[in-house]
C-alpha cells in the first residue's frame, strides 16, 4: 500500500511540475484533427467519444420527444463549447 502511495506522489508531482504549451495551433490543423474525429468516430469506443466531448463542450442541453427509449426520441437543444 504504502508503494502505491509513493508512485501516486510522484507522478502528482510530475503532473505539477508540468506547465501548459503555449504554442497556438494553426486552423489548418485544428481542421485537419476535427476531420480525423469525424472520420474515426465509429470507431471510437463508448468511453473514448464520452471524453472527447467532455473536452470540448460545455454544456449540451437534449429534450425527449418521444416516450420511447432511444437515441432518435431525443432532440439537442443547446451545445456550448469552451
Amino acid at each position: 500500500m504504502e508503494e502505491e502511495n509513493n508512485k501516486e506522489e510522484d507522478i502528482n508531482k510530475q503532473l505539477s511540475s508540468l506547465q501548459p504549451s503555449s504554442e497556438k495551433i494553426n486552423t489548418e490543423d485544428l481542421s485537419e484533427i476535427l476531420r480525423d474525429i469525424k472520420s474515426n468516430w465509429y470507431q471510437l469506443d463508448t468511453l473514448e467519444k464520452k471524453m472527447l466531448l467532455q473536452m470540448f463542450t460545455k454544456k449540451i442541453a437534449i429534450d425527449r420527444v418521444g416516450n420511447q427509449i432511444k437515441p432518435d426520441c431525443l432532440e439537442i437543444k443547446e451545445v456550448q463549447f469552451f
